[in-house]
């Protein structure tokens, strides 16, 4: 996390009226608490509102998801495929350096059709599409890291 990210935590902690937010990960771990006296009353929160704090505070890049604007309903659903990292490696768009990206958004795709490798200890691994479609989302920049099942391709139907 960057200053400014940290910077942005605390003010939503503060605004949300937390007591206190804890917050680890691999690389950070923060903790920050209100500055409280003992005259002031606690007040207890239930579940659900603990539940909006939490989902106002995590930020994007701690949580793997996929954004609002790539599925915006039941149809759109029902349309699209998800492509998934099998394993945990690293995410290469192209066979070598010079040659073009084995897709790009837009491409028209078929079942079976490579659409990227995972380099993992050394090895090279492709990842195949699942179904015939339109590249509409590729999810993970060109050499960045990925974990087991991580959505990698939104795949339209």
């Amino acid at each position: 996390m960057n200053l400014k990210e940290v910077q942005s935590l605390i003010k939503s902690v503060a605004n949300s009226g937390a007591v206190e937010f804890k917050l680890a990960s691999e690389e950070v771990k923060i903790v920050v608490k209100a500055n409280i006296t003992e005259s002031e009353v606690k007040i207890k929160r239930s579940p659900s509102e603990i539940d909006k704090i939490i989902k106002h505070v995590v930020t994007e890049k701690s949580v793997t998801h996929i954004s609002d604007s790539i599925i915006k309903s039941e149809k759109d659903i029902e349309k699209s495929h998800i492509i998934t990292s099998p394993f945990i490696g690293t995410f290469v768009t192209r066979p070598s350096s010079g040659k073009s990206e084995y897709v790009k958004i837009g491409d028209t795709i078929e079942q079976g059709e490579t659409l990227c490798m995972i380099e993992a200890l050394k090895l090279f691994n492709e990842v195949t599409s699942e179904v015939s479609g339109e590249v509409t989302e590729i999810l993970v920049e060109d050499f960045s890291p990925v974990e087991f099942n991580q959505p990698l391709f939104v795949i339209t139907r």
